[in-house]
């Protein structure tokens, strides 16, 4: 391990109460911090984590729901000078259990919410200290402000075609950039808010830690009803004044521009942006970036400002740090101004994968450096694209069968690979297709193993892959065929799958009326988006059904038409079935005063 030191997140922030101690650090429902007020909570972390045998270079899991006590705890592991691993609690507790037994913690953070789901793991769980109790240890070590460049600053997993996700091994050297990137790029100041709208699991939770603390401006957490997209984050980012955000095309593309006057500062990523997305929030007052970068490069090599005289949609120029190549399937650079792989090369290229991945992948490997020419550690992306004479790089798709569902990278095979661990199906076929709205969804083709109802199959594998896969990579359809015809050459014949006819389900018996009232405007939601298999049962849930929470907004307005009664988004993601909504519409009309004769 090399000496050379790098800035830790920790030392990113520690930067920020050195010279912002009175202002606010973090702001969430009921809570509020100064940048001195959440060092010191993050000290009495730091020193309880030290106490429970954590030391510099050791992994320390976190289970815990989004709020300032996962961001204090994230930033005393990282003063520690260890790697933290978040873990994304929406995900299904099968899912959760693999990727801490691959990452190895030395311990378990779990608030009360998640601890039980932690139980056969035989890794120790810890649950986090309050901010107020006093530092146990007399003299408290050196918080760990560097680390050594290569020694591991967190883990990320990603999609992996083999059924099992694959952990990514992100070192230290490439958050001091990251922080740098945001405020050059984009003018952040103290005086901005950011909010913290991703999920803990996916990078973009590091981004967005980074964009507040190396500035010194304000981090504001939200609960996650208060964050569903649509109306209530739009509400959100109203209230709470937010001025930053990092959305993808899909979240923002559910928000009202115009009732977002105090949002400033717009950084568009992880899915493409279109010059239609682009030209809704362009304003004389706000600037709108684009940016790039996998989960194996830090999060982001690249951001740059478009306008609505922008020509082409590009992802701007590379951070300091970076440098890239652009590749033929021979690993040969291309003429200039020509397309190619994008290979990275610099301080924010992650170490590699954990354990198995990383045998079983080469997209990290030595090769020629585009400067120097000799070899250097370095990220084959899977992305084609190209690099303008004014350095500034434009993505153009992907190579192989990776796809991006909702701003999640997804491997389709790791969809099949869980699929055919199901007692019911022979073989599964998955591929994105686009939905009606245009935005990309799963479509998996399954041979029963042996003869089954389509809908008692359906419903069953629905189950299996909930308790193993993560919403992004849920089918929004199943459809069964009696066998996957190969073309050829042997591979998939997508267009003869297209053609097969679904197998038609048995119908449950009619519900009663208000359930069934329910019941038709969630079926009627799904199939407007062609999603779902057939008609959905009155206890079917909506959302393992093809639902998604981008479908909300349109769920509670046809409810509300339907029982002139305003029905919150949180019931339907609380409640989840035609039956249960139902139920809370009863209790609320049983509640309400009866009209004036």
């Amino acid at each position: 391990m090399t000496h050379r030191p790098a800035t830790t997140l920790y030392g990113i922030f520690r930067e920020a109460a050195r010279r912002h101690p009175d202002r606010t650090a973090l702001e969430g429902p009921g809570t509020t911090a100064s940048y001195a007020e959440l060092d010191t909570a993050v000290a009495v972390q730091a020193a309880a984590l030290r106490e429970h045998g954590v030391r510099p270079g050791d992994v320390v899991g976190v289970v815990m729901e989004r709020g300032s006590d996962l961001v204090t705890v994230v930033l005393a592991v990282s003063a520690c000078g260890a790697a933290w691993l978040t873990v994304d609690t929406a995900h299904p507790d099968l899912r959760i259990h693999s990727v801490l037994r691959q990452a190895g913690p030395r311990c378990l953070l779990a608030d009360d919410a998640n601890s039980a789901r932690l139980a056969g793991l035989d890794i120790p769980v810890r649950a986090p200290v309050s901010g107020r109790a006093e530092l146990r240890e007399p003299h408290p070590a050196a918080p760990a402000v560097t680390a050594p460049a290569d020694a591991p600053a967190y883990l990320v997993f990603t999609s992996g075609s083999t059924g099992e996700p694959k952990g990514v091994v992100v070192s230290q050297a490439g958050l001091a950039n990251l922080a740098a990137g945001f405020r050059d790029a984009t003018g952040l100041t103290a005086n901005d808010r950011v909010i913290q709208f991703s999920s803990s699991g996916f990078d973009i939770f590091v981004g967005e830690l980074t964009m507040a603390f190396g500035v010194g401006a304000t981090l504001c957490v939200a609960a996650p009803e208060d964050l569903i997209v649509g109306a209530p984050l739009e509400t959100t980012l109203r209230r709470r004044h937010v001025t930053a955000a990092v959305l993808s095309p899909t979240v923002h593309g559910t928000l009202d521009p115009q009732r977002l006057p105090g949002l400033r500062i717009l950084v568009s990523g992880a899915e493409p942006l279109t010059p239609a997305a682009l030209a809704r929030w362009c304003r004389p007052d706000r600037r709108v970036f684009n940016a790039y970068g996998p989960s194996e490069a830090t999060c982001m090599i690249s951001i740059g400002e478009l306008g609505p005289g922008s020509r082409t949609i590009d992802v701007g120029r590379l951070l300091t740090g970076f440098a890239v190549a652009l590749v033929d399937d021979r690993l040969r650079p291309v003429p200039p101004g020509a397309t190619g792989e994008l290979v990275v090369f610099g301080d924010g290229v992650a170490a590699g994968y954990l354990g198995a991945a990383a045998a079983e992948s080469d997209a990290f490997r030595r090769l020629p450096h585009p400067r120097t020419g000799r070899p250097a550690h370095a990220y084959r992306t899977g992305d084609l694209a190209e690099l303008g004479a004014d350095g500034r790089l434009v993505i153009r798709g992907r190579i192989g069968d990776q796809v991006k569902i909702r701003g999640h990278r997804v491997e389709p095979g790791e969809v099949d690979a869980v699929a055919e661990h199901s007692p019911d199906v022979a073989q599964s076929r998955t591929r994105a297709v686009a939905g009606t709205d245009g935005a990309a969804v799963l479509r998996t083709y399954v041979v029963p193993e042996r003869d089954a109802d389509t809908g008692v199959l359906a419903a069953r594998l629905r189950r299996h892959l909930a308790a193993r896969l993560p919403a992004a990579m849920m089918p929004a359809v199943i459809r069964t065929v009696a066998a996957i015809p190969m073309n050829v050459n042997g591979k998939t014949d997508w267009a003869a799958l297209e053609r097969s006819d679904d197998a038609d389900g048995s119908r449950p018996a009619p519900p009663p009326d208000r359930t069934e009232q329910v019941r038709a405007v969630l079926d009627r939601v799904l199939r407007e988006q062609g999603l779902g298999e057939g008609e959905l049962a009155a206890d079917s849930d909506f959302f393992l059904s093809g639902g998604n929470s981008l479908l909300l907004p349109s769920v509670a307005e046809l409810l509300k038409q339907e029982f002139g009664l305003p029905v919150p988004l949180r019931i339907v993601v609380r409640r989840r079935t035609a039956a249960a909504i139902a139920e809370w519409i009863d209790g609320e009309k049983t509640a309400q005063p009866a009209a004036a004769p």
